[in-house]
C-alpha cells in the first residue's frame, strides 16, 4: 500500500517524493494510514481530493445533479 511504502521512507527521502510537501515529509505515513483506515472503515473503494474547497465540490456535485 503507499502507506507502508511512504513509512518505509526516511523523511529526508520523503520530501524529495515528486508531489508531496517536503514541509509535511514528517507526518505524511500517518495521514496516509488515517485515509486508508477511513476507506476500510467506510467500505469505500476511493477517496476524492480537491485541492479547492468544499464549496467548490458542493458546486461541482450540484451541476453533475450528483447532490
Amino acid at each position: 500500500s503507499l502507506a507502508e511504502r511512504l513509512g518505509a521512507l526516511t523523511v529526508a527521502e520523503r520530501r524529495r517524493v515528486p508531489g508531496l510537501e517536503p514541509d509535511r515529509a514528517a507526518v505524511i505515513p500517518a495521514g496516509a494510514w488515517i485515509i486508508w483506515e477511513l476507506l476500510h472503515w467506510t467500505g469505500a473503494a476511493e477517496l476524492l481530493i480537491s485541492a479547492r474547497g468544499l464549496r467548490w465540490g458542493l458546486v461541482q456535485d450540484l451541476s453533475r445533479g450528483s447532490a
